[in-house]
């Protein structure tokens, strides 16, 4: 199976390290998120995607929606489009004090910010939209 880790930021490096799985990144690639198809090949059967911005206090509006969402977008319509699987990590942060045994109901969404915002957005796209994934 052919995995690719998008990402080398904190989660990204220890899932690097602990899986020894290929990695595409801004620092040792020059990743750039509005290009998405031009540093993945179709022959992928797997991306995790371990980029986002996550700075809880940014007031940036812009670069958390074009981070935490319009990139999962472009990235949606590209694992769809070849048939590769999407795992898409999500936080944390934005179901934190939910209950033990938590039904859709009862999970409370922790979005004081940008950050929460869009990421709680892109979760719904990939449930949404992506044909294959994991969240």
């Amino acid at each position: 199976m052919n995995v690719v880790v998008l990402g080398d930021g904190l989660l990204g490096s220890e899932i690097i390290r602990q899986s020894g799985w290929e990695y595409i990144s801004r620092r040792k690639d020059g990743f750039y998120i509005n290009n998405v198809g031009s540093f993945l090949s179709p022959d992928i059967d797997v991306i995790v995607n371990c980029i986002a911005l996550t700075d809880t206090y940014s007031e940036d509006r812009k670069s958390n929606w074009d981070v935490n969402c319009v990139y999962v977008d472009k990235l949606i319509d590209y694992c769809n489009k070849h048939n590769i699987k999407l795992v898409h990590i999500s936080t944390d942060y934005l179901y934190s004090n939910s209950r033990a045994v938590a039904g859709e109901d009862d999970v409370p969404v922790h979005c004081g910010n940008w950050y929460g915002y869009t990421k709680l957005l892109s979760d719904g796209l990939v449930q949404l939209r992506a044909n294959d994934y994991l969240l």
